[in-house]
Protein backbone atom coordinates (compact mmCIF):
# COMPACT_ATOMS: atom_id res chain seq x y z
CA UNK A 1 0.00 0.00 0.00
CA UNK A 2 1.36 3.43 -0.87
CA UNK A 3 1.65 6.20 1.72
CA UNK A 4 -1.04 8.17 -0.16
CA UNK A 5 -3.42 5.22 -0.03
CA UNK A 6 -2.73 4.62 3.64
CA UNK A 7 -3.16 8.31 4.55
CA UNK A 8 -6.46 8.59 2.67
CA UNK A 9 -8.50 11.69 3.51
CA UNK A 10 -7.73 11.58 7.25
CA UNK A 11 -3.94 11.86 7.51
CA UNK A 12 -1.26 13.50 5.38
CA UNK A 13 1.37 11.51 3.53
CA UNK A 14 4.07 13.34 5.52
CA UNK A 15 2.51 12.45 8.88
CA UNK A 16 2.25 8.77 7.92
CA UNK A 17 5.92 8.82 6.93
CA UNK A 18 6.91 10.35 10.29
CA UNK A 19 4.87 7.76 12.18
CA UNK A 20 6.31 4.93 10.09
CA UNK A 21 9.86 6.05 10.86
CA UNK A 22 9.17 6.51 14.58
CA UNK A 23 9.61 10.29 14.40
CA UNK A 24 6.07 11.11 15.49
CA UNK A 25 3.67 9.56 18.01
CA UNK A 26 0.17 9.11 16.61
CA UNK A 27 -2.95 9.68 18.66
CA UNK A 28 -5.10 6.64 19.42
CA UNK A 29 -7.60 7.99 16.89
CA UNK A 30 -4.91 8.10 14.19
CA UNK A 31 -3.57 4.72 15.23
CA UNK A 32 -7.04 3.18 15.00
CA UNK A 33 -7.49 4.71 11.55
CA UNK A 34 -4.14 3.28 10.32
CA UNK A 35 -4.99 -0.16 11.74
CA UNK A 36 -8.36 -0.05 9.99
CA UNK A 37 -6.69 0.89 6.68
CA UNK A 38 -4.24 -2.01 7.07
CA UNK A 39 -7.05 -4.39 8.12
CA UNK A 40 -5.23 -5.42 11.31
CA UNK A 41 -5.79 -5.06 15.05
CA UNK A 42 -4.47 -1.94 16.79
CA UNK A 43 -2.54 -4.22 19.16
CA UNK A 44 -0.32 -5.35 16.29
CA UNK A 45 0.90 -1.78 15.75
CA UNK A 46 1.76 -1.46 19.43
CA UNK A 47 3.79 -4.66 19.60
CA UNK A 48 7.54 -4.76 19.10
CA UNK A 49 7.25 -8.02 17.13
CA UNK A 50 4.97 -8.09 14.09
CA UNK A 51 2.44 -10.82 13.37
CA UNK A 52 4.59 -11.89 10.43
CA UNK A 53 7.64 -12.27 12.68
CA UNK A 54 5.63 -14.32 15.21
CA UNK A 55 4.42 -16.54 12.39
CA UNK A 56 7.95 -17.12 11.07
CA UNK A 57 9.28 -17.79 14.57
CA UNK A 58 6.57 -20.34 15.27
CA UNK A 59 7.16 -22.02 11.91
CA UNK A 60 10.88 -22.46 12.71
CA UNK A 61 10.01 -23.75 16.19
CA UNK A 62 7.51 -26.29 14.82
CA UNK A 63 10.01 -27.51 12.22
CA UNK A 64 12.58 -28.13 14.96
CA UNK A 65 10.01 -29.77 17.23
CA UNK A 66 8.93 -32.17 14.47
CA UNK A 67 12.45 -33.55 14.02
CA UNK A 68 13.00 -37.04 15.39
CA UNK A 69 15.27 -36.89 18.42
CA UNK A 70 17.61 -39.53 16.97
CA UNK A 71 18.00 -37.35 13.85
CA UNK A 72 18.70 -34.18 15.79
CA UNK A 73 19.90 -34.81 19.34
CA UNK A 74 20.23 -31.08 20.13
CA UNK A 75 16.76 -30.08 18.97
CA UNK A 76 15.56 -29.00 22.44
CA UNK A 77 18.66 -26.89 23.03
CA UNK A 78 18.09 -25.21 19.67
CA UNK A 79 14.40 -24.66 20.46
CA UNK A 80 15.38 -23.10 23.79
CA UNK A 81 17.87 -20.78 22.05
CA UNK A 82 15.26 -19.82 19.45
CA UNK A 83 12.39 -19.02 21.84
CA UNK A 84 14.18 -17.70 24.96
CA UNK A 85 14.89 -14.14 23.65
CA UNK A 86 11.14 -13.61 23.08
CA UNK A 87 9.89 -14.82 26.48
CA UNK A 88 8.96 -11.38 27.87
CA UNK A 89 6.95 -10.61 24.73
CA UNK A 90 4.89 -13.82 24.79
CA UNK A 91 1.80 -12.30 26.34
CA UNK A 92 -1.23 -13.19 24.21
CA UNK A 93 -2.40 -14.91 21.05
CA UNK A 94 -2.04 -18.40 19.65
CA UNK A 95 1.57 -18.01 18.51
CA UNK A 96 2.67 -16.89 21.98
CA UNK A 97 0.79 -19.74 23.67
CA UNK A 98 2.24 -22.37 21.37
CA UNK A 99 5.77 -20.99 21.74
CA UNK A 100 5.40 -21.10 25.53
CA UNK A 101 4.16 -24.68 25.30
CA UNK A 102 7.18 -25.67 23.21
CA UNK A 103 9.47 -23.76 25.57
CA UNK A 104 8.09 -25.77 28.50
CA UNK A 105 8.97 -28.96 26.59
CA UNK A 106 12.54 -27.69 26.11
CA UNK A 107 12.92 -27.07 29.83
CA UNK A 108 11.53 -30.49 30.71
CA UNK A 109 13.68 -32.48 28.27
CA UNK A 110 16.79 -30.51 29.14
CA UNK A 111 16.18 -31.16 32.86
CA UNK A 112 15.60 -27.49 33.74
CA UNK A 113 13.30 -26.10 36.42
CA UNK A 114 9.94 -24.36 36.02
CA UNK A 115 8.80 -26.16 32.86
CA UNK A 116 5.31 -26.52 34.31
CA UNK A 117 5.03 -22.77 35.03
CA UNK A 118 5.42 -22.03 31.31
CA UNK A 119 2.99 -24.83 30.45
CA UNK A 120 0.46 -23.20 32.79
CA UNK A 121 0.92 -19.82 31.08
CA UNK A 122 0.33 -21.44 27.71
CA UNK A 123 -2.71 -23.25 29.10
CA UNK A 124 -4.23 -19.99 30.36
CA UNK A 125 -3.77 -18.38 26.93
CA UNK A 126 -5.38 -21.36 25.19
CA UNK A 127 -8.27 -21.15 27.64
CA UNK A 128 -8.74 -17.45 26.80
CA UNK A 129 -8.76 -18.40 23.11
CA UNK A 130 -11.11 -21.37 23.70
CA UNK A 131 -8.62 -23.81 22.14
CA UNK A 132 -9.43 -26.98 24.05
CA UNK A 133 -7.32 -29.31 21.87
CA UNK A 134 -4.06 -27.69 22.95
CA UNK A 135 -5.14 -27.80 26.60
CA UNK A 136 -5.68 -31.54 26.14
CA UNK A 137 -2.15 -31.90 24.74
CA UNK A 138 -0.68 -30.12 27.77
CA UNK A 139 -2.69 -32.34 30.12
CA UNK A 140 -1.44 -35.49 28.39
CA UNK A 141 2.15 -34.22 28.45
CA UNK A 142 1.94 -33.56 32.21
CA UNK A 143 0.59 -37.05 32.77
CA UNK A 144 3.36 -38.59 30.66
CA UNK A 145 6.06 -37.00 32.83
CA UNK A 146 4.92 -39.33 35.62
CA UNK A 147 4.47 -42.28 33.27
CA UNK A 148 8.08 -42.24 32.05
CA UNK A 149 9.17 -42.32 35.71
CA UNK A 150 7.01 -45.47 36.07
CA UNK A 151 4.71 -43.67 38.50
CA UNK A 152 1.70 -45.15 36.76
CA UNK A 153 -0.95 -44.45 39.41
CA UNK A 154 0.09 -40.78 39.70
CA UNK A 155 0.05 -40.51 35.92
CA UNK A 156 -3.49 -41.89 35.71
CA UNK A 157 -4.80 -39.75 38.57
CA UNK A 158 -3.38 -36.59 37.02
CA UNK A 159 -4.84 -37.39 33.60
CA UNK A 160 -8.29 -38.04 35.08
CA UNK A 161 -8.11 -34.80 37.08
CA UNK A 162 -7.00 -32.74 34.07
CA UNK A 163 -9.61 -34.35 31.85
CA UNK A 164 -12.40 -33.58 34.32
CA UNK A 165 -11.23 -29.95 34.49
CA UNK A 166 -11.16 -29.52 30.71
CA UNK A 167 -14.53 -31.21 30.22
CA UNK A 168 -16.06 -28.95 32.88
CA UNK A 169 -15.02 -25.90 30.83
CA UNK A 170 -16.20 -27.10 27.43
CA UNK A 171 -19.60 -28.53 26.56
CA UNK A 172 -18.01 -30.20 23.53
CA UNK A 173 -14.51 -31.48 22.85
CA UNK A 174 -13.38 -32.04 19.28
CA UNK A 175 -13.46 -35.75 18.33
CA UNK A 176 -9.66 -36.07 17.96
CA UNK A 177 -9.08 -34.74 21.49
CA UNK A 178 -11.76 -37.09 22.79
CA UNK A 179 -10.10 -40.13 21.20
CA UNK A 180 -6.66 -38.98 22.38
CA UNK A 181 -7.85 -38.75 25.98
CA UNK A 182 -9.61 -42.11 25.74
CA UNK A 183 -6.50 -43.82 24.37
CA UNK A 184 -4.21 -42.46 27.08
CA UNK A 185 -6.75 -43.25 29.78
CA UNK A 186 -7.10 -46.88 28.61
CA UNK A 187 -3.32 -47.14 28.27
CA UNK A 188 -2.88 -46.04 31.89
CA UNK A 189 -5.71 -48.19 33.26
CA UNK A 190 -3.89 -51.20 31.80
CA UNK A 191 -0.64 -49.94 33.37
CA UNK A 192 -2.16 -49.99 36.88
CA UNK A 193 -3.90 -53.33 36.39
CA UNK A 194 -7.48 -52.05 36.03
CA UNK A 195 -8.15 -54.08 32.90
CA UNK A 196 -11.95 -53.86 33.00
CA UNK A 197 -11.97 -50.07 33.04
CA UNK A 198 -9.23 -50.04 30.41
CA UNK A 199 -11.26 -52.27 28.09
CA UNK A 200 -14.39 -50.12 28.51
CA UNK A 201 -12.53 -46.91 27.65
CA UNK A 202 -10.67 -48.62 24.78
CA UNK A 203 -13.95 -49.82 23.24
CA UNK A 204 -15.39 -46.32 23.72
CA UNK A 205 -12.44 -44.84 21.82
CA UNK A 206 -12.90 -47.30 18.96
CA UNK A 207 -16.63 -46.54 18.73
CA UNK A 208 -15.87 -42.82 18.72
CA UNK A 209 -13.21 -43.26 16.03
CA UNK A 210 -15.60 -45.22 13.83
CA UNK A 211 -18.48 -42.77 14.36
CA UNK A 212 -16.41 -39.73 13.36
CA UNK A 213 -14.18 -41.42 10.79
CA UNK A 214 -11.04 -40.65 12.80
CA UNK A 215 -7.94 -42.69 11.96
CA UNK A 216 -5.58 -40.60 14.06
CA UNK A 217 -5.21 -43.12 16.91
CA UNK A 218 -6.63 -46.26 15.31
CA UNK A 219 -3.20 -47.87 14.91
CA UNK A 220 -2.42 -47.41 18.63
CA UNK A 221 -5.88 -48.60 19.68
CA UNK A 222 -5.61 -51.82 17.68
CA UNK A 223 -2.11 -52.48 19.04
CA UNK A 224 -3.25 -52.04 22.62
CA UNK A 225 -6.28 -54.30 22.08
CA UNK A 226 -4.20 -56.99 20.34
CA UNK A 227 -1.53 -56.93 23.07
CA UNK A 228 -4.15 -57.33 25.80
CA UNK A 229 -5.83 -60.22 23.94
CA UNK A 230 -2.41 -61.87 23.62
CA UNK A 231 -1.78 -61.53 27.34
CA UNK A 232 -5.19 -63.05 28.11
CA UNK A 233 -4.53 -65.92 25.72
CA UNK A 234 -7.63 -65.00 23.70
CA UNK A 235 -6.68 -66.18 20.22
CA UNK A 236 -9.89 -65.11 18.46
CA UNK A 237 -9.73 -61.58 19.80
CA UNK A 238 -6.00 -61.38 19.11
CA UNK A 239 -6.52 -62.46 15.48
CA UNK A 240 -9.46 -60.05 15.09
CA UNK A 241 -7.39 -57.00 16.03
CA UNK A 242 -4.33 -58.18 14.12
CA UNK A 243 -6.45 -58.41 10.94
CA UNK A 244 -7.64 -54.87 11.53
CA UNK A 245 -4.09 -53.67 12.22
CA UNK A 246 -2.78 -55.41 9.08
CA UNK A 247 -5.53 -53.73 7.02
CA UNK A 248 -4.56 -50.38 8.48
CA UNK A 249 -0.91 -51.12 7.67
CA UNK A 250 -1.84 -51.82 4.04
CA UNK A 251 -3.99 -48.69 3.82
CA UNK A 252 -1.42 -46.39 5.45
CA UNK A 253 1.60 -48.18 3.92
CA UNK A 254 2.87 -48.55 7.47
CA UNK A 255 5.54 -51.29 7.67
CA UNK A 256 5.79 -50.83 11.42
CA UNK A 257 2.23 -52.15 11.87
CA UNK A 258 3.10 -55.29 9.91
CA UNK A 259 6.20 -55.87 12.04
CA UNK A 260 4.09 -55.48 15.19
CA UNK A 261 1.62 -58.07 13.87
CA UNK A 262 4.49 -60.48 13.17
CA UNK A 263 5.91 -60.02 16.69
CA UNK A 264 2.51 -60.81 18.23
CA UNK A 265 2.24 -63.96 16.09
CA UNK A 266 5.78 -65.04 17.04
CA UNK A 267 5.01 -64.45 20.71
CA UNK A 268 1.86 -66.57 20.38
CA UNK A 269 3.71 -69.42 18.63
CA UNK A 270 6.35 -69.50 21.36
CA UNK A 271 3.59 -69.53 23.96
CA UNK A 272 2.08 -72.56 22.18
CA UNK A 273 5.53 -74.27 22.16
CA UNK A 274 5.57 -74.14 18.35
CA UNK A 275 9.22 -73.11 18.48
CA UNK A 276 10.26 -74.10 14.96
CA UNK A 277 7.58 -71.98 13.29
CA UNK A 278 8.29 -69.09 15.67
CA UNK A 279 12.00 -69.24 14.81
CA UNK A 280 11.28 -69.28 11.06
CA UNK A 281 9.05 -66.21 11.38
CA UNK A 282 11.59 -64.34 13.56
CA UNK A 283 14.33 -64.90 11.00
CA UNK A 284 12.02 -63.84 8.18
CA UNK A 285 11.18 -60.56 9.92
CA UNK A 286 14.81 -59.86 10.83
CA UNK A 287 15.93 -60.42 7.23
CA UNK A 288 13.11 -58.72 5.32
CA UNK A 289 12.19 -55.67 7.41
CA UNK A 290 13.71 -52.39 8.40
CA UNK A 291 12.09 -51.65 11.73
CA UNK A 292 12.17 -49.18 14.56
CA UNK A 293 14.83 -49.88 17.19
CA UNK A 294 12.24 -50.47 19.89
CA UNK A 295 11.12 -53.67 18.10
CA UNK A 296 14.58 -55.23 18.16
CA UNK A 297 14.46 -56.14 21.85
CA UNK A 298 11.22 -58.09 21.34
CA UNK A 299 12.59 -59.92 18.29
CA UNK A 300 15.85 -60.88 19.99
CA UNK A 301 13.87 -62.11 23.01
CA UNK A 302 11.51 -64.21 20.90
CA UNK A 303 14.42 -65.73 18.96
CA UNK A 304 16.11 -66.61 22.24
CA UNK A 305 12.89 -68.19 23.54
CA UNK A 306 12.48 -70.24 20.34
CA UNK A 307 16.06 -71.54 20.55
CA UNK A 308 15.60 -72.34 24.25
CA UNK A 309 12.47 -74.32 23.37
CA UNK A 310 14.49 -76.21 20.75
CA UNK A 311 17.14 -77.03 23.42
CA UNK A 312 19.79 -74.92 21.64
CA UNK A 313 20.81 -73.35 24.92
CA UNK A 314 24.13 -71.73 24.08
CA UNK A 315 22.77 -70.06 20.94
CA UNK A 316 19.63 -69.05 22.82
CA UNK A 317 21.80 -67.44 25.49
CA UNK A 318 23.70 -65.42 22.88
CA UNK A 319 20.43 -63.94 21.52
CA UNK A 320 18.95 -63.30 24.95
CA UNK A 321 22.06 -61.32 25.91
CA UNK A 322 21.37 -59.03 22.94
CA UNK A 323 17.97 -57.96 24.32
CA UNK A 324 18.03 -54.23 24.99
CA UNK A 325 15.11 -52.29 26.42
CA UNK A 326 14.56 -49.19 24.31
CA UNK A 327 14.50 -45.98 26.39
CA UNK A 328 11.08 -45.07 24.94
CA UNK A 329 9.44 -48.22 26.31
CA UNK A 330 7.82 -47.65 29.71
CA UNK A 331 4.54 -49.57 29.79
CA UNK A 332 4.47 -52.53 32.22
CA UNK A 333 3.21 -54.79 29.40
CA UNK A 334 6.35 -54.14 27.33
CA UNK A 335 8.71 -54.13 30.28
CA UNK A 336 7.28 -57.33 31.79
CA UNK A 337 7.79 -59.15 28.50
CA UNK A 338 11.32 -57.85 28.02
CA UNK A 339 12.42 -58.47 31.61
CA UNK A 340 11.81 -62.16 30.87
CA UNK A 341 15.17 -62.08 29.10
CA UNK A 342 16.67 -62.74 32.54
CA UNK A 343 14.27 -65.60 33.26
CA UNK A 344 15.06 -67.33 29.96
CA UNK A 345 18.79 -66.74 30.39
CA UNK A 346 18.44 -68.35 33.80
CA UNK A 347 16.70 -71.38 32.27
CA UNK A 348 19.48 -71.71 29.68
CA UNK A 349 22.21 -71.43 32.30
CA UNK A 350 20.52 -74.05 34.46
CA UNK A 351 20.56 -76.46 31.52
CA UNK A 352 24.23 -75.61 30.93
CA UNK A 353 25.06 -76.43 34.56
CA UNK A 354 25.53 -72.91 36.02
CA UNK A 355 22.82 -72.95 38.68
CA UNK A 356 24.21 -70.11 40.82
CA UNK A 357 24.20 -67.63 37.93
CA UNK A 358 20.79 -68.95 36.88
CA UNK A 359 19.29 -68.19 40.31
CA UNK A 360 20.74 -64.66 40.33
CA UNK A 361 19.26 -63.83 36.93
CA UNK A 362 15.91 -65.39 37.79
CA UNK A 363 15.76 -63.27 40.94
CA UNK A 364 16.65 -60.17 38.92
CA UNK A 365 13.60 -60.69 36.66
CA UNK A 366 11.33 -60.99 39.72
CA UNK A 367 12.79 -57.83 41.30
CA UNK A 368 12.36 -55.84 38.09
CA UNK A 369 8.65 -56.68 37.94
CA UNK A 370 7.92 -56.32 41.64
CA UNK A 371 5.92 -53.08 41.32
CA UNK A 372 4.04 -54.11 38.16
CA UNK A 373 0.43 -55.33 38.08
CA UNK A 374 -0.19 -59.07 37.79
CA UNK A 375 0.43 -60.53 34.33
CA UNK A 376 1.25 -64.01 33.01
CA UNK A 377 4.81 -62.71 32.47
CA UNK A 378 5.21 -61.73 36.08
CA UNK A 379 3.84 -65.14 37.11
CA UNK A 380 6.31 -66.89 34.79
CA UNK A 381 9.25 -64.97 36.24
CA UNK A 382 8.21 -65.88 39.81
CA UNK A 383 7.62 -69.55 38.94
CA UNK A 384 11.01 -69.74 37.22
CA UNK A 385 12.77 -68.28 40.22
CA UNK A 386 10.95 -70.55 42.72
CA UNK A 387 11.75 -73.62 40.62
CA UNK A 388 15.45 -72.80 40.33
CA UNK A 389 15.67 -71.81 43.98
Amino acid sequence: MTLDALAGNVLTKGMVSLIENNKAQPSMESLSYIANQLDIDVAELLEEVSAEEWSKLLQKAEELNNLEIHQHVNKYKQLYTLIHPYLEKLSHGYEAARLLELYSHCLYFEGMDDWNAYAERAEQMYEALNISSRQVDIAIFRSETYFVEHQYQQSLELLLKERAHIESMYAFLDPISQVDLDYHEAFLYFAVGEAEKATDVLNQAMRHSKKHGIFYRINDLYRLAAAYALMLGNQDQKNFYLRKLASYGDFAEDDDSHVFCAIIDIHWLNGEADYSRALQLVDKVLIENKMADYHMGHLHLEKGKSLWGLAQYEEALSWLKKVDIHPDLHHPFDLSILYLKDSYQALCLEKLGDLNSAKKLAKCAVENMKSFPATPYKDFALETYETLK
